[in-house]
């Protein structure tokens, strides 16, 4: 790469700063560079010059303040040049930004420094999350996608699946015409969803209404989820704007018209200013699209007219209208009918929403043939039109959708182990409150037993934390007081067993940055553990004395967090801040560990 030299000498300048905590110095040659050039061997350098601005302010911050907010944001800049790197190309850029990272998590720990965030609920931190994982190319694209969409959804239907999978397919062969063949279908399975919650409001309180609901959202959440994995270069594809549903008519237009068409039926005021008030609403939203605009058009040309006729209370007093009159009318009537014959032949729009609105449009067109402002002629010629319409509507098929079914998906035992990671230190960090119904964390722990992840030192630590976890869960008052000595002893020196074979057997094989964000782990789990009485006040102080001792012989660079706390300020609210710190930490770290 030409320019390869300016960006090593970038992440050294990054290096020395967190040593010398001090904001670096950006090299003049290097910024003349960035700023004469777009692009630098295919890749956007506006990108590069982004992250280089989020690191300056970032560690600006982190150095005069102490201030961590901008943590996130300065990783997730990181990402968005990476992704849009070649992947021959990618190498130094992710070697360089993964050993940054940990210098940069090692440097906010030993500096006591707080940082935290809602992952719950925080976008930033799943687009951070999703872009890299996507460098991990031991992942299936598929399984990928279907556990970001198990975060918020349960159940997917088989045809959405189908035309999914048919897209991640085509993506993974850039094959960018099964893309859009199977985006097609998803946009019209939206459609028809958005018609049946348009034909009958009663119906939505229906099961299966509310799944197809929840089903058109998840369909909006996958394109999300697509447009996001097409900004990485490895997927990257032309018209990634395709991916965002835009449907013609997703304004109530359809309510609109069936009211009219009851106005016709029964000729009742109530459902005249029924359709009033539906028009008047949807003007309200001020439609913007040339679809939507035009539809909304020809609406008001029929209450234009339904107005007209509604002073008549049979066809013979429509005679009072003079001939201009029933011009003007007729030439309203006449732009309606070319607009919606014209729909009833578009392909983009669904089988279902078409029938639905002939059905409103005969009742409101045979009406308006009675009072006789359309020439003879005419009528009889529209009639046959609106004929051979129905014919062609009742020979083509509904679109069918298949059974619902729950998402599942396998993940690689790299990613389980993450996942498992991540989901004790959360439920260690509200102390185990709801850890018997975490049922995915036994599911996890089953598969990654017999994986080839069952002897890597990071399972066999989490594992015993784990197994300790259990052991506190598993108390209560009540069979506290059933307990008898024996066994309680028994328990007790299986948990001291759990921490020994921690700190004696697997604890010094983790790499290193894992041993700075298990420590606290550990000494937490400790304390937890003394906490509900499961060990004495010696046992605690003999584990953490233990760790003290590995500290000591062997880690005398590395801060064991937690450990400076005095009995007295254990679960004090700044131990609790520190340790929800470190855990945000861990869930910042083990996505890197896939770069």
């Amino acid at each position: 790469m030409a320019l390869e030299t300016e960006f090593k000498t970038f992440y050294q300048s990054l290096f020395k700063s967190l040593d010398e905590k001090e904001v670096p110095q950006l090299d003049p040659v290097m910024v003349q560079s960035m700023s004469e050039k777009d692009s630098s061997d295919g890749f956007d350098l506006s990108y590069f010059r982004i992250m280089i601005s989020s690191w300056i302010e970032f560690l600006n911050q982190l150095f005069s303040e102490g201030a961590t907010d901008l943590l996130l944001t300065n990783l997730n800049n990181n990402l968005n040049f990476i992704k849009r790197i070649d992947g021959n190309s990618r190498d130094l850029h992710v070697r360089n930004i993964r050993n940054i990272s940990e210098k940069l998590f090692d440097f906010i720990l030993r500096e006591k420094l707080l940082f935290t965030t809602s992952f719950e609920i925080e976008e930033e931190y799943k687009d951070y999350e999703l872009d890299a994982l996507l460098h991990d190319r031991t992942l299936n694209l598929e399984h990928l996608v279907l556990y970001i969409l198990n975060h918020d959804f349960k159940e997917i239907n088989e045809t959405t699946l189908k035309h999914a999978r048919g897209i991640l397919n085509g993506l993974q062969q850039r094959d960018e015409s099964k893309i859009r063949q199977n985006l097609n279908e998803l946009k019209a399975i939206q459609e028809t969803v958005l018609t049946i919650l348009q034909m009958d409001r009663d119906d939505q309180q229906n099961a299966m209404v509310r799944k197809l609901r929840k089903e058109f959202d998840l369909i909006n959440v996958f394109y999300f989820i697509i447009r996001k994995i097409t900004e990485n270069n490895s997927y990257k594809i032309k018209d990634r704007d395709a991916f965002e549903f835009k449907t013609s008519y997703d304004y109530p237009f359809l309510d609109a018209l069936k009211t009219l068409s009851k106005y016709y039926q029964t000729r009742k005021k109530k459902y005249l200013q029924n359709a009033q008030q539906i028009i008047s609403f949807i003007q309200t939203k001020k439609p913007f699209r040339v679809e939507d605009i035009e539809f909304l058009g020809r609406l008001n040309d029929i209450m234009d007219i339904t107005n007209e006729l509604s002073m008549a209370a049979d066809e013979d007093e429509f005679k009072i209208f003079d001939e201009d009159d029933k011009s003007q009318i007729s030439a309203k009537a006449q732009v309606c009918f070319e607009f919606f014959i014209n729909l009833f032949v578009d392909p983009g729009m669904t089988l279902l929403y078409k029938r639905k609105l002939f059905t409103y449009i005969v009742v409101i067109v045979r009406a308006w043939f009675k009072s006789n402002f359309i020439p003879r002629e005419r009528a009889r010629s529209i009639m046959l039109d609106f004929i051979q319409l129905d014919r062609h509507l009742k020979r083509q098929s509904l679109k069918k959708m298949g059974n619902f079914r729950e998402i599942s998906f396998q993940l690689t035992p790299k990613m389980l182990l993450g996942e498992f990671e991540k989901g004790l230190a959360t439920h260690l960090l509200y102390a185990l409150e709801d850890f018997s119904e975490w049922t995915e964390g036994k599911e996890i722990y089953e598969k990654l037993k017999v994986s080839r992840k069952r002897q890597d030192p990071r399972f066999l630590t989490i594992e015993n934390l784990y197994k300790i976890s259990h052991e506190i869960a598993d108390y209560t008052a009540e069979e506290n007081e059933g307990v008898s000595t024996a066994s309680a002893t028994i328990k007790k020196e299986m948990i001291k067993k759990y921490f020994s074979d921690i700190l004696e057997e697997h604890f010094f094989l983790l790499p290193q940055l894992f041993q700075v964000l298990y420590s606290p782990l550990i000494i937490h789990t400790c304390n937890l553990v003394y906490d509900f009485g499961k060990i004495t006040e010696e046992d605690r102080q003999e584990i953490l004395s233990d760790l003290i001792k590995l500290r000591d012989s062997r880690y005398k660079d590395i801060r064991f967090a937690l450990l400076d706390y005095p009995h007295s300020q254990i679960f004090s609210e700044n131990y609790e801040k520190e340790f929800a710190s470190i855990v945000t930490l861990l869930h910042l770290y083990i996505p890197l560990t896939h770069l």
